[in-house]
């Protein structure tokens, strides 16, 4: 599957992917993600916050920057109220809703994956589709004898293909929101996760982290 056309992670510089750190932006960060996400949603989100810790936060401050700390069960604002209310979240909403039609507004862009300021990220692009083509690919299995059929093989491949693109959009999406959440900004280097647009790259470059170093005051070993 293609995203070519999609903008990875689109987010607001005007509410904060580019404002300075100031006293009420410390690290760690206690985060509570949105009741709504899937199983599946919920471990792609789990390993984006262990990778951003082992490879960016913990070797330059030596401790973990974002912190798992529960469920949340209030909805986000759809004015956006909620940056302001103290609690760190990772909201999941639809594309149907007026909350998406405040995104679409507030950032100038026609299509939103994520949103995300130093104080709350809103996760747009969903895994949903992964259940149903899991039980598609279970039904072909049944079949005692799908490894003689062609045809049949290649859609198993095809599906997991998708799968495998599905999860990895998603995990990269919620990667790159985290780095904005710990005070990175968009980095102009294809190669990096902080590239703001079509992403070409799954890591940190240096340039994010010396950025990171700087405005923590932290060094990498």
């Amino acid at each position: 599957m293609t995203y070519k056309y999609l903008l990875l992670a689109t987010v607001l510089c005007t509410l904060g992917c580019n404002m300075n750190l100031n006293d009420h932006d410390p690290l760690p960060k206690k985060v509570k993600i949105h009741k709504g996400f899937s199983p599946v949603e919920l471990e792609a989100i789990d390993r984006a916050i262990k990778n951003i810790n082992d490879v960016l936060i913990r070797p330059c401050l030596g401790f973990d920057g974002i912190i798992p700390s529960g469920t949340l069960y209030d909805e986000f604002d759809e004015n956006g109220n909620d940056f302001e209310d103290g609690i760190h979240g990772i909201y999941k909403i639809n594309r149907d809703t007026k909350v998406y039609q405040t995104l679409v507004y507030l950032s100038g862009e026609p299509i939103v994956d994520a949103y995300s300021t130093i104080q709350d990220m809103v996760v747009v692009t969903n895994l949903d589709k992964i259940p149903v083509l899991r039980e598609e690919i279970s039904q072909i299995l049944e079949d005692p004898n799908y490894e003689n059929n062609e045809d049949k093989l290649a859609d198993v491949e095809l599906k997991q293909s998708e799968i495998n693109n599905l999860f990895s959009f998603f995990y990269t999406v919620v990667r790159h929101e985290l780095g904005h959440m710990i005070g990175l900004s968009h980095n102009p280097d294809t190669d990096s996760m902080m590239y703001p647009y079509e992403q070409r790259s799954d890591h940190f470059t240096d340039i994010d982290k010396e950025f990171f170093s700087e405005i923590r005051g932290c060094e990498y070993e």
